[in-house]
């Protein structure tokens, strides 16, 4: 009895002491168990940081070297022919040299025009201060992006578009520069009334787009709308007046030519520009059609009167080529005049075309003597000189349509340069008439 009791005792003692064993067991698995999440989420926390700093980085975008213009703005805005000083500065913008300027770096700068065509690449040099300068212009309307493409330092090393050690190796900003000038073009054009014009022109900057244009100007950004406001225009050097339409001019003016020249200039601010344009004056051109057709009636009048003369005293009509060569040369003197008429009038309008007019009287008065040389046969030399001064004229008009980008009156010149070229071989092949 006493050694079941004894035994009982001892199953008492070995579950409890087992008991007690397991909870101490269990004690450690729940240390080692939140020592392992403490593990994982120490782990968890620290590939987090690292992601978000990857990710704060790759936001934020540092880069070693960055080249920026100088100037507060992206664009800018220019009259055609004004020559522009465009400036960049390097500088480091990373790392243990951040905030410094790179000196004796190539950098090339990329031109391009609005087409994204490239233009020329331009390779230069940033001084001790970092900077790079350079002067531009352009003779025509152009929109023109100048853009760093990358820096090479001063002992060899590049530094691109490439993401080198954290960070992106180079970056840049671009600037753009319009070239502009003003556009004119003709609205309305009345030229029914006998030496009288009514002009209407529309003045808008050739480059800006409708929706306008905003720049930096003195600090301070500015609205340049595609229409010309306010501008100083003349038409034939008659001040023009602005409409109710904003960048709509104008003006009347006259003329006595069958031919209409118009010289349009604009002046606004610092910008100056200017265009010619020719057309038919509707109502002279009438009145003009007439002389030419009455003159030529009479020539011909003259010579059917000389030849039914000829017929009736029965001696042979007979035009000498000397004669022939003095009614050419008589010809194109009457159409030097023409254009020493031009010459004048057009000057007096803003044309710079004084030169036309000079030659054109000279032309004629020469013409004209000419002629009666070559009629009475004298002065061979002389006459063969003055036979090619229509040749002259026509050269000096070609030069002064040229300059205003006018349409060149062909017909006029071919003509007056077969029959001067026609006149001088007639008065060279009499050369022995002469006396």
């Amino acid at each position: 009895m006493w050694k079941v009791k004894d035994e009982t005792f001892h199953v008492d003692l070995i579950c409890k002491h087992l008991l007690s064993r397991l909870r101490i067991t269990m004690r450690r698995h729940k240390i080692r168990i939140f020592s392992v999440l403490l593990l994982d989420s120490f782990l968890f926390l620290c590939v987090f940081l690292t992601s978000f700093k990857v990710i704060v980085n790759a936001e934020t975008n540092f880069y070693w070297v960055t080249v920026n213009p100088t100037v507060p703005v992206s664009v800018i805005h220019l009259p055609i022919g004004q020559n522009f000083c465009i400036s960049f500065r390097a500088v480091w913008t990373y790392g243990d040299n951040s905030g410094n300027a790179i000196e004796n770096a190539t950098v090339p700068v990329e031109v391009k025009t609005a087409d994204d065509i490239l233009v020329q690449i331009l390779v230069l040099k940033t001084n001790a201060t970092g900077f790079i300068s350079f002067n531009y212009s352009s003779q025509k309307p152009i929109i023109l992006t100048f853009t760093p493409t990358k820096l090479i330092t001063e002992d060899g090393v590049e530094w691109n578009q490439s993401l080198i050690k954290g960070a992106y190796g180079f970056h840049s900003e671009s600037l753009t520069i319009y070239w502009d000038s003003f556009d004119i073009s003709l609205m309305n054009v009345e030229t029914n009334s006998l030496g009288t014009i009514c002009v209407v022109v529309r003045i808008t900057y050739f480059l800006i787009p409708e929706e306008g244009l905003t720049v930096q100007n003195n600090s301070q950004r500015k609205y340049i709308p595609k229409q010309v406001h306010g501008a100083d225009v003349k038409i034939n050097g008659i001040k023009a007046e602005e409409l109710s339409t904003q960048g709509v001019y104008a003006v009347k003016t006259s003329t006595i030519l069958p031919t209409t020249y118009i010289l349009v200039e604009v002046s606004h601010e610092e910008w100056h520009q200017n265009k010619a344009f020719v057309f038919d004056h509707t109502a002279n051109k009438v009145l003009w059609v007439l002389t030419v057709i009455l003159g030529f009636a009479g020539a011909t009048s003259a010579f059917a009167r000389r030849l039914i003369l000829s017929v009736k005293t029965k001696v042979l009509f007979k035009i000498e080529p000397t004669a022939m060569a003095a009614i050419l040369l008589a010809s194109t003197s009457f159409i030097s005049v023409y254009w020493a008429l031009v010459g004048i009038e057009c000057t007096l309008h803003g044309f710079n075309w004084m030169m036309m007019g000079i030659f054109g009287i000279i032309s004629f008065a020469f013409g004209i003597i000419g002629s009666i040389m070559s009629k009475r046969k004298k002065h061979f030399a002389l006459t063969m000189i003055i036979a090619c001064f229509p040749l002259i004229e026509n050269i000096i008009v070609m030069n002064s349509f040229d300059n205003y980008q006018l349409p060149i009156p062909w017909v006029v010149i071919t003509l007056t340069f077969a029959i001067s070229t026609i006149s001088g071989i007639l008065i060279g092949r009499s050369d022995k008439e002469f006396i």
